[in-house]
């Protein structure tokens, strides 16, 4: 389980390389 820093960094560049795409942050929270 990732820390919620880690979380937050990880959607945070999600964020900017996929331009917030929820599918993309489900993705991420899911693993």
């Amino acid at each position: 389980m990732l820390s919620e820093r880690m979380k937050a960094l990880i959607l945070k560049v999600r964020k900017e390389v996929f331009h917030d795409d929820q599918e993309s942050r489900f993705c991420t929270l899911g693993g």
